[in-house]
């Protein structure tokens, strides 16, 4: 409660300004530029195009399609499945728990 205390004691202090953000149907760097310029906001959201592709914001910085190899895109989703199961699965663990 101090820190928000704090923040809002601040009042509106200058280096902050009101960002807008367009959301959905991203699926490329092109749907991600096109998105901003004709809607004027700061950004795009991108929500299922980032598991259906998670190389999407490699795309975007880099302002060009890739195309990831097949072992690149097993890697991927060996580390998503690692990341899952280090935060779902307690270690050790004789058989996984998931939650209900």
């Amino acid at each position: 409660m101090e820190l928000l205390n704090r923040w809002h004691s601040l009042g509106n202090p200058p280096y902050f300004r009101d960002l807008t953000a367009r959301n959905g149907d991203v699926n490329s760097y092109i749907d991600f530029y096109n998105a901003i310029e004709k809607s004027g906001a700061d950004t795009s959201m991108i929500a299922r195009s980032a598991i259906i592709k998670p190389w999407i914001f490699e795309e975007i910085t880099q302002r060009q399609h890739l195309d990831k190899s097949a072992s690149e895109r097993l890697e991927m989703l060996k580390q998503y499945a690692h990341w899952g199961l280090e935060h779902w699965v307690p270690f050790p663990s004789p058989t996984p728990h998931f939650p209900c």
